[in-house]
This record gives C-alpha cells, structure tokens and sequence, in this order.
C-alpha cells in the first residue's frame, strides 16, 4: 500500500474517532428522509471537513446539496402522472437531477470502503460516488418533497424502489442503473429465498424507518470496520429498533455480540437473522463458527489454555 493510501486511510480512521450514542426513535414526519439520513450520521463528522480527491467538502455543504437536489425536483420533476409512462418520465428527470450534480455509481460493499467511510452518506454525497442505498434515499427525498408514490423496497445486499400507480399496481425501479424492472428481475438478479419474500421480508414496501434503519445499519458496520464495537452495537441495535424484520442487521449484531463473548446472544441474533432469511448462508456459518467455539470453551474449562489460531 502506497504512503499515501495509508494517509488516506488514517485520516479517515481520526474523522470517526468520537462517536456518540445514536438515537432510535421514530424518525420525525415533518423532515425530509433524506435529511434525516444525514442527520443520522452528523455526529460523525460535525467539526470536521470530508476529505475529497476534488477538495473539501463541509458538513453544512452536503445539506445544502440535498437541498438544492430537492429544489431543483420540485421544479423539473412532472407531478404524480397517472400511468408508466410518465412516472418513468419523472424518474429519469429525477436520474437527470442527479447526473446533473455529477453523481455516478460505486458499490461501498468492501472492508476498505468501508474503513474510508465511503458507505457513509455523507461521504458519497461529498465524492459524488452513490451506492443503491444512498440512491434510494435522495429518490425518496425527492418523492416526499413533491408528493410521488414511491417506496423503497428490500432485497438481499440491495434496496431498489417501487412505484404504485394510480390503478393499484406497481413496477420497480433501479436507480443505479436507471431502469425500470417487475419483481422476477430481481428474483433472477439477487434471487432472495422465497419463503422470506412470501413472508415479506424482501420485495415489500419499506416505511420510512426501515430506510433510517439502513442507514444506521452502515453505520454499525463502519464502526465495526473501525474497530469501535461498542458504538457498532448501539448503531445496529438503534437499527434493529426501526426495522425488526432486517436479516442483515440481526447478522450484524450478532457478529458485535460474538465479539464481546456472550456467545449466547449472539446466537440468537444469528438465529434470528436464519429465521428471517432461510437462504443467509453467511448467517448459518456466523451461528456453525460460534457454536464450534462455544463447544470448545465448554469441552476446555474455564481454566485451560486457548488452543493455538493462526494469525
């Protein structure tokens, strides 16, 4: 890794170096979702700047983004039209709004992403490099700003959108792409286990805390990449609070609760996670480790020595 990399890499480690408890209650009905999304990661970086391969980006510069996003839609985007045709219309005016600022896709799914705070909202906002998630949610803002029939709607590792038309039905959009698809696209694409979409854990309409809860939930696992397991846990469980139904969060908890030792709740939470998500294979290997690691402690004793790991 380049000095500079590594520079990089520090700064970004110092820029979330004091965390506060977050908070999880109900978000506030009378605030934009996408401003509640930056307000739920403020406490990470106010004081500071967000370091920027194009120079330095504030805080206060992020809302003021958002805002000028917003405006920009309320005047441009058409106002809820009755067929597809033209709620694609306003969504691709949405996509244009968007492009306009210079925002482009990036997957945040990699540790070092994570570590850099990329999956961070505030930091995509300030690169103009946007995940599925943050789309979602600058969508989102838009639609409640000027009153369109949008939803977000869960996934596997993804969140897209959906539309609902006036006659009651609904097509679903990819705003990373931009595209519009029915539900076997991403039954193909993220091919979600079917008794949890029966159940309605994937390919439903999320409320608004569940789209808080993601963004506390990336939250946790910056932390966690961070090594600060604490502040991961209260993230996560702040998470769990608004959207009780996320197998991933459940996952997430787990692997924070593993860590502090208490194997027991950590194996609810993956069993939890499992229930859910029949088809989690990453949550049955978390629940198979523990179990493994628990059998060994009981088997050792409470006074023998640790077996040997590899580094």
């Amino acid at each position: 890794m380049s000095a500079r990399r590594q520079m990089a890499l520090l700064a970004a480690a110092l820029l979330l170096s004091a965390v506060a408890p977050c908070a999880s209650e109900l978000p506030d009905p009378s605030r934009n979702i996408a401003l509640l999304a930056l307000d739920a990661e403020r406490d990470l970086f106010d004081g500071t700047v967000l370091l920027t391969v194009d120079g330095p980006v504030t805080v206060a510069d992020n809302y003021a983004l958002v805002e000028r996003v917003l405006a920009a839609a309320a005047r441009r985007v058409p106002p809820a039209p009755a067929d597809r045709d033209g709620a694609v219309a306003a969504l691709l005016a949405i996509h244009r709004i968007l492009a306009a600022e210079g925002f482009v896709y990036e997957d945040h799914d990699s540790w070092e992403q994570r570590l850099l705070g990329h999956a961070l909202l505030h930091m995509g906002l300030a690169r103009r490099r946007l995940d599925c998630a943050m789309y979602v949610t600058l969508y989102l803002g838009v639609a409640e700003r000027i009153g369109l029939p949008l939803a977000g709607i869960g996934l596997p590792g993804h969140i897209a959108l959906r539309w609902r038309l006036a006659d009651g039905t609904t097509f679903n959009w990819e705003a990373t792409v931009p595209n519009a698809c029915d539900d076997a696209f991403y039954r193909a694409w993220k091919t979600p286990d079917a008794g949890a979409v029966a159940r309605g854990v994937y390919l439903r309409d999320l409320s608004r805390g569940e789209i808080l809860a993601s963004t506390l939930y990336v939250r946790a696992l910056v932390l966690s990449e961070r090594h600060r397991p604490a502040a991961a846990l209260r993230a996560v469980e702040a998470a769990i609070a608004l959207a009780s139904g996320d197998p991933d969060a459940h996952n997430l908890r787990g692997l924070l609760l593993a860590g502090t030792g208490d194997a027991d709740a950590a194996l609810q939470s993956f069993d939890r996670a499992v229930a859910l998500d029949p088809g989690f294979t990453l949550a049955r290997r978390n629940r198979d480790r523990v179990r493994r690691e628990r059998a060994g402690n009981e088997t050792r004793g409470p006074g023998s020595p640790a077996p040997d790991r590899a580094p």
